[in-house]
């Protein structure tokens, strides 16, 4: 079991992110134990934030916490390892519209696959471990299945992160005009859009109403993504040694521009409409540091 120091260590933060631990994460873990004994299934948590916000490290810190504590036995899921692997999102992109290729949107995962997971995982009779794809982002596909994700006993919490999770859809009236360069040059018509939307509010709804807890890290303006997801692809690069293949899915600054416009429209209508419908919200300023937690409904500060 990683102490704090070390995650501190492994995901290169400063070492300022050890305040955080008293102030956002620890509260956060006695509130989420006390929500475990309400129940009798797994807590399912959810954490949306738009890219580079912190999801996963704050997942991972927040694992670390409920286990140390409290003794629960917590797992990580990740909406993008449920990624459509690239020879599947090739042959959507030929059958529904080619920005389909790109991963990241409603409608480039694995639902079925990811439900199935979470049924796994939520099982009353636990007689087996549970494997679930890993997606290497360097290589913009999915990892070997020797590398793949193993959860060897029954959990008590599940951890579940990802950019859209909890996110409903946008309303019709909302697709009509493009928001950005992208959509102005590869989706004019607004085909592409609704077809995210539709996805959205079919399939993924389905995984999201299973959601005990809501957290929404809540930044401060959308602006930002792209500094923070530049980060995201520096650290990303550092993390071991790729093949000359997968080095080419590297990204670089016009890359990085280019497809966070993908999530924009989405990650703004989680801006929008998160702060008031999520369970838990997380503030972030512009120096990407937390600043305050709140609980809803009753918006009391921990």
């Amino acid at each position: 079991m990683h102490t704090f120091a070390d995650l501190i260590l492994k995901h290169q933060l400063d070492a300022a992110y050890a305040q955080f631990i008293t102030t956002i994460i620890q509260p956060l873990a006695d509130y989420l134990n006390q929500c475990c004994k309400t129940i009798n299934h797994p807590l399912l948590v959810g954490i949306n934030g738009a890219q580079g916000s912190g999801k996963s490290t704050l997942s991972v810190f927040l694992q670390a916490a409920l286990q140390q504590k409290f003794a629960l036995e917590c797992c990580v899921l990740s909406l993008d390892d449920f990624y459509l692997d690239k020879a599947t999102r090739v042959q959507r992109a030929k059958t529904h519209h080619p920005l389909f290729r790109t991963r990241g949107v409603p409608g480039t995962h694995d639902i079925h696959w990811l439900q199935k997971t979470l049924d796994a995982l939520q099982c009353n009779t636990w007689q087996q471990s549970v494997s679930w794809p890993k997606f290497n982002k360097a290589a913009d596909d999915r990892a070997p299945k020797s590398q793949w994700h193993k959860q060897q006993n029954k959990p008590d919490i599940i951890i579940f992160e990802g950019w859209c999770v909890g996110l409903n859809a946008q309303l019709e009236q909302a697709l009509i005009h493009p928001i950005n360069q992208l959509e102005q040059e590869a989706d004019a018509g607004g085909h592409w859009r609704k077809q995210v939307n539709t996805f959205l509010d079919q399939d993924y709804q389905v995984i999201f109403a299973r959601i005990d807890q809501l957290i929404f890290l809540h930044i401060p303006d959308f602006s930002l993504v792209y500094e923070w997801r530049s980060l995201q692809e520096q650290k990303l690069a550092e993390q071991g040694k790729y093949t000359s293949e997968s080095c080419q899915h590297i990204m670089n600054a016009s890359q990085i521009y280019m497809f966070i416009q993908h999530f924009q429209r989405l990650s703004e209508h989680a801006l929008r409409t998160l702060p008031q419908r999520a369970d838990i919200c997380i503030k972030l300023d512009k120096q990407h540091k937390m600043t305050d937690i709140y609980i809803k409904p009753t918006t009391r500060q921990i």
